[in-house]
Order: C-alpha cells, then structure tokens, then sequence
C-alpha cells in the first residue's frame, strides 16, 4: 500500500492544491485567522475525510494530513 502524503492526496483530488493555494495566496489579518481556516477547511473538507468523492481520501489519516497542509498554508 502506497504512504499517503498530500502529493499523493493531490494526485487523488487535484482541487485539494488549488484550495491550499488559493489560501497561501489571500492576504490577511491576524484577527481573521481563525475565520479562514474554519472557510478553508469546510472546502476542503468536502474533497479530502468522509464526504470526499474518493474512496481513498475517505479516511482519518488523509484527513489529518490535509489538516497540517492547510495549517501550514495559512502558517497557523
């Protein structure tokens, strides 16, 4: 079985990188930190964990790592 990285969850769900992108990209307050990661995490909340359209992405550990990508995207 192949290790689940976020590359290899992205090669699964391309949408995952543009979401993590997009949030690397958008300025913001530090006031608005928690805001955004709650919006970017219900996105992608529906690619990556239970409701993802991917039997392999259905999972807690792809969930967690996408989790770190995003905290790491926002540095939070």
């Amino acid at each position: 079985m192949e290790r689940m990285t976020i590359e290899r969850i992205i090669a699964i769900e391309p949408r995952v990188a543009r979401v993590l992108d997009e949030a690397k990209r958008r300025p913001y307050r530090e006031e608005d930190l928690d805001g955004l990661y709650s919006e970017y995490k219900a996105r992608l909340s529906l690619l990556v964990g239970w409701s993802s359209p991917h039997k392999k992405l259905r999972t807690c550990r792809a969930y967690d790592i996408m989790i770190r990508a995003l905290c790491d995207a926002l540095d939070y």
